[in-house]
């Protein structure tokens, strides 16, 4: 099978590219009308984001590798106490490159704040799964899924396992269902719906290990 061939590591420079391009293909619908750019100039904006900021603090994003080449990547997020102080220096060469338009630029790291989410305390956030449209199918998201189960179980501090699914998506919604996810909450936003055309964000939980629950209790 061909998840037996796949393996999970931590992102790294060398995958920046692979894994824009990635990210591009998959929310194409949701970031090409909002931001205004055309799909190459998303691959470079995603692509000098991930440079300067690679992770945010509490994010660990991984990539699925077939053979070297990158066919899937994850992001999960765990509660931090305080946002990462991002260095200035770097912004101005990135802005200043003729490549780059700010407004679009904009745009897009506004629709990306609009699409995000502050985990809660006990909370493991999947944040983005993307698996290459020639790869689907193949079980490599069900393999991604299943190291975020295992990471999040690791760590007693975790009681449950979370991501949001856009509300119309029903096929997505019963995808994560056979995964052991649950519908938590929804969430309706007028300023979602305006900005990237999805009013309805269904928030679903997989509960962890039971030895997670009491591990987290007592450190209350």
């Amino acid at each position: 099978m061909t998840h037996t061939l796949i393996e999970v590591v931590p992102m790294d420079k060398s995958h920046h590219r692979q894994v824009s391009e990635l990210l591009a293909l998959g929310f194409r619908d949701k970031l090409l009308p909002a931001s205004g750019l055309s799909e190459q100039e998303l691959i470079l904006y995603l692509n000098r984001m991930l440079e300067l900021y690679p992770e945010e603090r509490g994010e660990t994003r991984v990539v699925a590798l077939l053979e070297g080449t990158v066919v899937g990547t994850m992001a999960i997020k765990r509660r931090t106490e305080a946002l990462p102080s991002h260095s200035s220096s770097t912004k101005p060469a990135c802005l200043s490159n003729e490549e780059i338009r700010l407004w679009p630029l904009m745009k897009l790291i506004l629709t990306l704040r609009i699409l995000s989410h502050r985990p809660s305390r006990h909370e493991c956030y999947i944040a983005d799964l993307t698996v290459h449209p020639l790869h689907q199918g193949k079980g490599i998201g069900t393999f991604l899924l299943n190291w975020a189960f295992e990471c999040a179980m690791h760590d007693p501090k975790q009681l449950s396992l979370t991501l949001h699914v856009a509300g119309h998506n029903q096929g997505a919604m019963r995808l994560y269902e056979r995964h052991g996810f649950r519908l938590d909450k929804q969430a309706n936003s007028s300023l979602r719906r305006l900005w990237v055309g999805e009013a309805a964000w269904v928030h679903m939980r997989a509960p962890l290990y039971e030895s997670n629950v009491a591990a987290a209790t007592q450190t209350k």
